[in-house]
């Protein structure tokens, strides 16, 4: 039987996961199709003072993503180091353990709540659970991704209810939370030894090779003028083209809405923010039993999660070193925003000097756009698909996926081409 000629779109973890699934199987000659000179650029470590760091948090949860962490651990040989998952909320300068149930929150934060018996959270209001002031804290914290709150209310629920509020949903992320939630798992984050993910790039593209999977970096697939062409630079690349049997799609849909509405894709910019990364350092003693800080703060609303990195490395960070991540609508407000974080942080962490800014990076800028807008999106992007380019499989995927996704996503897309295509 004659090889099916398999091209993949995208060298990112979805990309380089669903490489790894076909190139399991002969019948496959597989193709990876990169647009940058690198596998994994989604990785890549950012400099801050005298370390490197992730561009934001990275980690890889057990057992949620078991399987992708033998993956990594066994065909990559990367070495890991498990740490437990103890993550907590910062509800303006008041810490909570995730875990923790109505009766043991701080009595000033429970005032706020308004108590149910045996509720479930099944997409609600925030008003539903919570009073006027917890509910417009929220609120104004939310602007950090979007003005319209509809778009980034699932960014703060169910993370800020309390554990008793069971959380119903079919997403295999939100069951695995939802049990961390009520203590039926024991989670941990699995962080390659000295914390960097980026150690993970050449490898990858090593193992691929050596699988017989056909790398092609600095090459971008095009969706104009009604077809799908491949192109290097100015150069179209004919021969690639017309290569596939069929064509699998993993990069960001809004690439493929670019081209195909270039005036659609233009209404992201209302969404935009820019995301940083600080580093800072606390010489003072801290409670430091935490992996991250999820927040909620009135003084400095752009924050959004705390990496206590000293947590994960004693060796490398001796002082208690913070990674902060943060989202800014105007990028040159960030002046303001250092002192804000540095007094705030101080009134948290109740110290007795200022804490020190050793460096920060604009890493990348987001978009969030609301539903309606995805949908007719997608719906777009499937009606050119079914037109012009019926060979090629999707998931028209707007938002980035984490690292236990990719690995689903890869393992059920490669099953579901083989089902649909040999077992007639």
């Amino acid at each position: 039987m004659k090889k099916k000629s398999i091209h993949i779109i995208g060298g990112g973890v979805y990309g380089c996961l669903l490489a790894y699934q076909f190139s399991k199987n002969k019948l496959f000659e597989v193709s990876l199709i990169e647009s940058s000179n690198r596998l994994l650029s989604s990785l890549d470590k950012i400099p801050l003072g005298n370390f490197y760091v992730n561009n934001g948090f990275h980690g890889i949860e057990i057992p949620r993503a078991q399987k992708l962490f033998e993956f990594f651990n066994k065909k990559l040989n990367i070495k890991f180091k498990k740490h437990e998952n103890i993550r907590k909320l910062l509800i303006d300068r008041i810490i909570i353990d995730s875990q923790d149930k109505i009766k043991s929150w701080p009595d000033k934060i429970q005032r706020f709540f308004k108590k149910k018996k045996n509720e479930t959270y099944k997409n609600q209001k925030v008003d539903f659970f919570f009073k006027k002031e917890m509910a417009d804290l929220i609120k104004l914290n939310s602007r950090r991704f979007s003005s319209n709150f509809k778009n980034s209310k699932n960014q703060f629920l169910p993370y800020f209810l309390p554990a008793n509020i069971n959380h119903l949903s079919l997403d295999e992320g939100d069951k695995f939370r939802n049990e961390v939630r009520q203590k039926k798992i024991k989670p941990y984050f699995a962080l390659p030894v000295g914390l960097i993910f980026s150690k993970f790039q050449k490898p990858m593209k090593k193992f691929l090779k050596k699988r017989g999977v056909n790398i092609i970096f600095n090459t971008r697939a095009n969706f104009k003028n009604n077809e799908l062409n491949y192109t290097r630079g100015n150069k179209n690349l004919f021969k690639l083209k017309n290569k596939a049997d069929s064509l699998f799609y993993c990069s960001s849909s809004a690439l493929m809405l670019k081209d195909i509405d270039s005036k659609k894709i233009g209404k992201l910019s209302e969404t935009k923010r820019f995301f940083y990364n600080y580093l800072v350092k606390i010489d003072e003693k801290i409670d430091n039993d935490f992996s991250e800080l999820l927040s909620i703060n009135k003084k400095i609303p752009f924050v959004n999660r705390i990496t206590n990195l000293r947590y994960f490395n004693k060796d490398l960070y001796k002082k208690n070193f913070l990674q902060i991540e943060l989202f800014l609508e105007d990028s040159n407000k960030i002046l303001k925003i250092n002192q804000k974080l540095i007094l705030e942080l101080k009134k948290i962490f109740n110290l007795k000097k200022n804490p020190i800014v050793i460096d920060y990076l604009h890493s990348r800028t987001t978009f969030l756009p609301d539903e309606n807008w995805i949908q007719e999106s997608t719906k777009q992007c499937k009606s050119w698909v079914k037109k012009n380019q019926k060979n090629l499989y999707s998931r028209y995927l707007f938002y980035p996926i984490n690292l236990s996704k990719a690995w689903l996503y890869a393992e059920k897309d490669y099953k579901d081409y083989v089902k649909n295509n040999f077992n007639r």
